[in-house]
């Protein structure tokens, strides 16, 4: 009984501590939807060809003629980010959200 006693003391404690959905501790770049683009490096007018790849694998909509890949989370951005592996800011969003950098 004393066990079931303190683990149910542990798991409270846990729920209680974790973050709570419209709190400040909430990450405020959860609710931003992002635009991203792999960045060619070259100041070249096309496309990196990895700017599809990238998108594709994390079920965005490719736009802007093939060079963003629109409406994604911060999740998917993160991980969109990490596919291109370009330098400096590769996802933007409406101001007030942290650009994704890698």
């Amino acid at each position: 009984m004393k066990f079931t006693t303190t683990l149910l003391l542990a798991l409270t404690a846990i729920v209680s501590a974790a973050p709570q959905p419209g709190s400040s501790e909430v990450d405020a770049r959860q609710e931003c939807v992002y635009d991203c683009g792999c960045s060619s490096g070259s100041g070249e007018p096309s496309p990196p060809p990895d700017t599809a790849t990238c998108c594709a694998s994390v079920g965005g909509t490719l736009g802007n003629g093939g060079t963003l890949c629109n409406g994604l989370s911060f999740t998917q951005g993160t991980s969109y980010a990490r596919c291109c592996a370009s330098p400096g800011f590769v996802c933007f969003a409406p101001s007030g959200c942290t650009p994704i950098t890698v």
